[in-house]
């Protein structure tokens, strides 16, 4: 077997409102080159035999730091992004306001309905198979091949036999790898789908995440103090194997979208699977209501936000007691139950009773 790296160029945003861009030949910002440092590590660990890039400058500047000096970067043209046509570089406001029915149609069917004078994702997809198809006959081993969200997203529906209209239902971050592996009957498997090269994002990305998600100090604050104390649980647990960076990420990062959801944990894991970082959405997903398969991680990021109130310390006593008095509804008691009995359990599960003021 062998295996393709589908790989999204790093970030190339221009700053302002964000526009509609396919043929503009952007560089990468500052932050896309320092997710390029993090492919370049990655693209280390791996034993490929050829790079290839779109022709645009922001996939060619990615494919250069994946192949580090030792490929020569193989340029097709067919792996250019999907044409948006009359909408190229405009606003999105903009966009509405001058083509206000192509607007409308392709907001109900974003894979099948092309932008005024473009491609659709759907077309771009089907372009992009047919290079890759051509690249696979014409190489051996693993390969990397840097492209562009549209027409990935065209290509990914098309490998999973989806509906291209779900094409904006895939993760695509900047610098995200989609890996398709490549069995020796010819089939093709799609392993993993737009994740970034590291399980959770260091600070700099961490704090770009927050930024563009307009994330309150309040709740980052809340999140560091959370991050200390499961921490500080973890290591009260002996012979436990406990993936402490990611349970200090997932901590630092759980609340991120309390500021403007409902349900708050599985908006920020459905927006960290869209920043290409699936184990963190996973634990992130159970911090309010944990499930019985969870993994120590899940469960000590549970427990250590139930003991911060803002920045403070609390017992688990004063914290549900004082919980329990704002529950007005049946089904408000019976879900303060239930989140009590878990936390009795994983206390109870790993000695920690003696730290958590039960």
């Amino acid at each position: 077997m062998r295996r393709v790296f589908l790989i999204r160029h790093c970030s190339a945003e221009i700053e302002g409102p964000r526009r509609c861009v396919s043929k503009t030949d952007l560089p990468l910002n500052t932050i896309g080159e320092h997710q390029v440092n993090r492919l370049k590590i990655w693209a280390g660990k791996k034993q490929l035999t050829a790079v290839y890039s779109s022709p645009l400058l922001r996939a060619r500047q990615t494919a250069e730091a994946i192949s580090n000096g030792k490929h020569q970067i193989q340029i097709c043209e067919e792996l250019r992004e999907m044409d948006v046509g009359l909408w190229e570089n405009m606003s999105f406001d903009e966009i509405r306001k001058s083509f206000p029915d192509d607007y409308a149609i392709r907001a109900e069917h974003p894979g099948t309905h092309p932008p005024s004078g473009g491609e659709s994702m759907a077309h771009a997809g089907e372009r992009l198979k047919i290079a890759i198809s051509e690249i696979i006959a014409g190489t051996e081993g693993d390969i990397a091949v840097v492209t562009h969200s549209g027409a990935s997203r065209g290509f990914l529906c098309m490998v999973q036999e989806k509906n291209p209209d779900d094409a904006m239902k895939l993760p695509q971050p900047s610098g995200g790898i989609s890996t398709i592996t490549i069995e020796t009957n010819g089939k093709w498997n799609l392993d993993s789908i737009g994740e970034m090269p590291d399980r959770f994002p260091d600070e700099l990305l961490k704090q770009w995440i927050f930024d563009r998600n307009a994330v309150p100090g309040i709740t980052r604050d809340h999140g560091a103090a959370v991050a200390k104390k499961a921490s500080e649980l973890a290591s009260k647990i002996p012979n436990t194997s406990v993936d402490l960076e990611l349970l200090f990420s997932a901590a630092e990062m759980h609340d991120m979208s309390r500021h403007n959801a409902e349900n708050h944990a599985e908006a920020a894991a459905k927006l960290l699977i869209f920043e290409g970082y699936p184990k963190l959405a996973e634990i992130i997903s159970q911090h309010h209501d944990i499930t019985p398969v969870a993994g120590i991680e899940a469960e000590l990021l549970y427990l250590a936000d139930k003991m911060i109130s803002g920045t403070a310390v609390v017992s688990i006593n004063q914290r549900f007691s004082e919980s329990r008095k704002k529950c007005k509804t049946p089904q408000a008691v019976a879900a303060w139950e239930r989140r009590y009995t878990d936390t009795i359990n994983i206390i109870e599960r790993y000695n920690l009773a003696y730290i958590c003021g039960v």
